[in-house]
């Protein structure tokens, strides 16, 4: 079952990057009594990961079972609910707070934060294993505590610097981007149903290009997003 417990590796770097980008900016514009100008830096860097990011777990939520057939074999398809849980954490980490809690100095908040939530996780767990729940709780409940650690560290972060991590442009652009990305893996997983083939990793490959062709089009006439943008600066980026 612990097989299916792993993030994203793109979503993962991606994320990584905007944290390591964002801690200087921070940490400087605090220093100088400036906080709104980094904001303007966090939102963008918010935004264009999450058009990175989210078409990109959308797609593997929907398809963690062909996912996990492909990496491991068709007996580890019960794995995906474990990995739906843990891309729901990637989902989340969009939203970095660890770069704005060291910028800030608040590193015993971080500290205080995992330290209760190792107490709050050791409990349930406890729980879990007692009254014999399905394993796929023990996973839930390490993500309700990413969950909550992320709360915790926004309202944190808003009672120290006033700062709002999820302000409503922000909240807005997020769900947005959801409401383009998850009627489009509907479509895209029902299509799959009748394009599978003995090779998991050719009805992945083609489910994938499937869905964002699908994605491209509905961002066209619908929930008009610029989903080719970001791409294109990253791949720029890495040729330079």
């Amino acid at each position: 079952y612990s097989n299916g417990c792993l993030s994203i590796p793109v979503a993962m770097m991606i994320t990584s990057s905007v944290k390591s980008v964002l801690l200087p900016v921070i940490s400087k514009a605090d220093h100088n009594r400036d906080l709104s100008s980094a904001m303007i830096s966090y939102k963008n860097a918010v935004k264009k990961s999450s058009i990175l990011v989210f078409p990109l777990l959308t797609f593997c939520f929907f398809f963690s079972e062909e996912i996990m057939t492909f990496l491991y074999g068709t007996q580890y398809t019960t794995s995906s609910i474990y990995m739906k849980s843990y891309i729901i954490r990637d989902f989340i980490a969009v939203l970095p707070y660890f770069s704005v809690l060291m910028a800030l100095d608040m590193s015993k908040t971080y500290m205080y934060m995992h330290l209760y939530g190792a107490i709050y996780i050791w409990i349930f767990d406890f729980i879990a294993v007692t009254f014999n729940m399905p394993p796929y709780i023990i996973v839930l409940i390490r993500s309700s505590f990413f969950l909550f650690s992320s709360i915790y560290a926004y309202i944190s972060i808003y009672r120290k610097s006033k700062i709002k991590l999820v302000s409503s442009d922000i909240a807005k652009e997020l769900t947005y981007i959801m409401l383009a990305c998850i009627p489009v893996g509907i479509i895209t997983l029902s299509i799959s149903q009748y394009i599978k083939f003995s090779i998991p990793l050719l009805t992945l490959a083609i489910s994938f290009i499937l869905y964002y062709i699908i994605l491209l089009i509905q961002s066209k006439f619908f929930i008009k997003i610029n989903f080719v943008e970001p791409i294109l600066t990253l791949i720029n980026k890495k040729r330079k």
